[in-house]
């Protein structure tokens, strides 16, 4: 099998061809199922490379000589073990796949040898390197630690009693074996409420506003202010969304704003997200200033009543690749934590 005639770029013309996968696949609120997701995850190739068969669709990056296999759609069976041993003799490396749901993981031990990147405990929240890592420290990228999935109209209920937030929180919870447990759920909504509160005694006026091509500079200036020179590759990475985000996503599945608060004249703020199905959004790209207490807390309220008012109820915000970034998001107290698996094939 030689690649040149397997594989083809991935370009703006297969935006159809990825919906119509993504609507059958028949998955909610699917962080992977997204345009904006597959063209960042397929990362050195462009905007990647695909395989496609009228019911098999496979998106291709690169990670360190690595090919990377980003959220197969459709039937996998001896074709996606064939193009898996093309790419493994190709490369003379490991083939990574990522953002698999159980039954997909399940299938692909049926048809060969597999091993996963790392191993997450739900009821502890511990991760466990698995025999071939991603990363030293991200042992499976953004699948080692769970996506968190948010009831907006939950989370941004800030002005009820922790105890009457906490009952409306567990008729929606979908996770009963969540490692957290219940006093530290009630205290991760008594700080959020806490935070939202003290911007809000401030009284200082917050806008948000569409974010369109006239935004690109500003908020690129924004972001490369906010990383710094020391990670500069984090901009690097918003570089290509925030021009393809318009060339490439259509105006209705698309959300994105930048925020702005009186007596600073440029963005504090940025958001971009994607309709993933009729009731919720993917987050992308959430970037924002302390240029106050309580206000990264505040502005994400503010964000939620805007999906609100679009008709979205759910939010993924995705997984997350260290402990860090896993506490940090937990704190909106998510209603269901996903965990997606990254297999490795070729270990040797």
């Amino acid at each position: 099998m030689s690649l040149p005639a397997l594989l083809s770029p991935i370009t703006s013309r297969d935006i159809p061809l990825y919906r119509e996968f993504f609507a059958r696949d028949r998955q909610i609120a699917c962080y992977g199922n997204s345009w904006a997701y597959i063209t960042q995850a397929c990362r050195g190739f462009g905007l990647g490379l695909k395989y496609y068969e009228p019911d098999l669709l496979v998106s291709i990056g690169r990670h360190r000589g690595h090919y990377v296999i980003v959220r197969p759609l459709g039937s996998i069976d001896g074709r996606f073990i064939a193009l898996l041993t093309a790419l493994r003799k190709n490369s003379g490396k490991p083939i990574f796949i990522k953002k698999l749901f159980p039954n997909q993981v399940a299938r692909l031990r049926q048809l060969g040898n597999f091993h996963e990147a790392a191993t997450y405990e739900s009821r502890t929240g511990k991760v466990f390197a698995g025999k071939y890592p991603w990363d030293a420290v991200a042992f499976a990228d953004d699948d080692t630690y769970p996506e968190f999935i948010l009831d907006i109209d939950i989370t941004r209920q800030h002005w009820l009693k922790p105890r009457d937030w906490f009952d409306r929180f567990q008729k929606a919870r979908r996770n009963p074996d969540s490692a957290l447990p219940s006093t530290v759920l009630r205290e991760h909504y008594r700080k959020f409420r806490h935070h939202v509160h003290q911007f809000l005694r401030l009284d200082i006026g917050c806008r948000l506003d569409a974010y369109t091509k006239g935004d690109v500079a500003a908020v690129r200036k924004f972001i490369s202010r906010y990383f710094g020179e020391e990670r500069l590759p984090n901009v690097e990475a918003y570089n290509s969304m925030l021009i393809s985000f318009h060339t490439m996503i259509e105006d209705e599945l698309r959300f994105g704003f930048t925020a702005h608060v009186d007596g600073i004249a440029s963005p504090v703020g940025f958001f971009l997200g994607e309709r993933l199905d009729r009731k919720s959004v993917g987050s992308y790209a959430r970037i924002v200033s302390r240029c106050y207490p309580g206000f990264p807390e505040y502005l994400g309220v503010y964000i939620m009543s805007q999906l609100s008012r679009a008709g979205i109820s759910l939010l993924n915000l995705g997984g997350s690749e260290t402990a860090a970034i896993q506490n940090f998001k937990q704190k909106h107290a998510p209603i269901e934590e996903r965990y997606m698996q990254m297999l490795v094939y070729g270990i040797e």
